[in-house]
């Protein structure tokens, strides 16, 4: 283990502590002087393409009991409905289109959802229908 003063790609200073063979080191030095951003910088740029596929998306508005639970839902909410982005595009134009879709009640998503958060229908459920930050970080946080 060592500690290594590194300027990450994004111009700032940073201190990062390396595990592993010299070679490696050097290669994950390499890598944030190259590509990697501080982690400032990555959590500016992470709130800026959640708030770009939020838009995208037309996703409703988070609410909770604080800012950072609200957060951290969000950034939930942006893993999976960003690797499921086409599938929930694809059931909400259905939903609104195709009439047999939509007998389909929000109640019965819920349960699907609920039994499955990381499914298709979970993804859709929990970008489009639920909105309280509990519920999404209760259901989608993986330990």
């Amino acid at each position: 283990m060592a500690k290594y003063d590194i300027t990450y790609s994004c111009g700032h200073k940073g201190e990062i502590t390396l595990f592993g063979k010299t070679s490696e080191r050097e290669r994950k030095i390499a890598w944030y002087e190259n590509t990697g951003l501080c982690p400032e910088c990555k959590k500016i740029e992470t709130i800026k393409l959640t708030d770009k596929l939020e838009k995208e998306l037309n996703l409703p508005t988070i609410e909770g009991v604080s800012e950072k639970q609200i957060d951290y839902a969000r950034s939930l909410r942006f893993k999976i409905a960003n690797s499921y982005k086409k599938e929930i595009q694809q059931i909400k134009k259905e939903r609104i289109e195709c009439a047999e879709c939509a007998n389909i009640t929000n109640e019965q998503i819920r349960e699907k959802a609920y039994k499955e958060p990381h499914s298709i229908i979970g993804a859709y459920y929990f970008s489009y229908l639920e909105t309280n930050a509990g519920i999404i970080i209760d259901n989608l946080k993986t330990d």
